[in-house]
Order: structure tokens, then sequence, then C-alpha cells
């Protein structure tokens, strides 16, 4: 089984599960015991700066709202690009805090990219793989700019760009000359 840790799920439009129409998962962590993700295009009206005091009586230099991660609940976490505030590496420059205290040390950085998440998505063991092959994810690797994009329509962008390469693969090309020849 090869991991889908650091690749992005869309949604297909057709996904009976109201809690992921038109979603687009970032996958966290994926093993043969099952796995997890959040929702990169489900942003809550909650401040994170007015979350974080109430949680800690802390203050955050972010403005930022906290997104929906899924619908398990879960504690905070986020997803961003300071090593130096990590608990893991998800994959090329993108990290993962759910630490207090790293949370604290990341929430007081004005530079810090990041994005923070209440509650999670996950699957059981086969589970995930099982809804990829009955068509009800589409799977792509993220890029850096996906994971932190606060773009409205995230769920249409990385969808053409699936969907652009599935045509090209169907006229017999390469999926690299295609992917080279946009940039």
């Amino acid at each position: 089984m090869d991991s889908l840790k650091g690749q992005l799920l869309v949604a297909n439009p057709k996904l009976p599960d109201e809690n992921f129409y038109k979603s687009v998962v970032y996958i966290l962590q994926h093993d043969e015991e099952g796995g997890f993700g959040v929702i990169l295009n489900r942003p809550s009206s909650f401040p994170l700066r007015e979350v974080w005091h109430a949680i800690t009586e802390n203050s955050c230099c972010s403005t930022e709202s906290i997104y929906l991660g899924g619908p398990v609940e879960g504690p905070l976490l986020a997803i961003h690009d300071r090593l130096d505030c990590a608990d893991e590496e998800i994959e090329g420059g993108i990290y993962l805090s759910n630490q207090k205290g790293s949370l604290g040390q990341l929430f007081g950085i004005d530079e810090a990219q990041m994005r923070v998440f209440s509650g999670y998505s996950g699957w059981g063991s086969g589970q995930l793989e099982c809804e990829i092959a009955a068509g009800g994810w589409f799977q792509t690797p993220a890029e850096f700019e996906d994971v932190f994009l606060t773009d409205e329509d995230l769920w249409q962008k990385v969808a053409g760009r699936i969907g652009h390469r599935i045509v090209f693969q169907e006229q017999g090309g390469s999926v690299d000359r295609f992917d080279a020849s946009l940039n």
C-alpha cells in the first residue's frame, strides 16, 4: 500500500456525504491502520485570536479564522511553514503542530504561513482506499501553494488540474511533459 500522506483528495461532487461536498482534504497521515487529514476549504467564522485566548489566556498574532478540518472532533492543530514550531513534518517544508507549546510558539509569529483547524477527517483501515476505488475521491500531490491558498475556489482549481492530467493521459501523453508545459 502506498501512503497518501501529503496528497490532496478532491471530493467527487456526487460524493453522498454532505460533510465533504466539494471539499479538498490534505492527508496528514496514512498507513495500514487508516488515515486522517484536514479539509482545506472550510473556513469557520471563529477568529483564531479569540479561540486561542479563550483556551490559554495567551495572545495570538493571527487575524485568520479557524478552519473546520472535518466531522471528527479533535484538538486544535495547525499546518504551517515553520520548522522551529513543528511537531512533525508532513512533506516539503509543510509541518504539523498540535501540542500546546508548539502552537503557542507558532501563534506568536507574525510572518508564519499557517492554517489552523478544529476537527479533522478520518478513515479506518482500508476505508479511504475503498472510497477512492469507488470514485468518491480524486487524488493529486499537494503543492505548497494549495495548502495555504485562501482561494474560495480551491476545489475548482485542484479539480481542474486533475481533469487536465486525466484528459492528457487519455490522449496518450506523459503527465511529466504536461505538467512541465504548464510552468
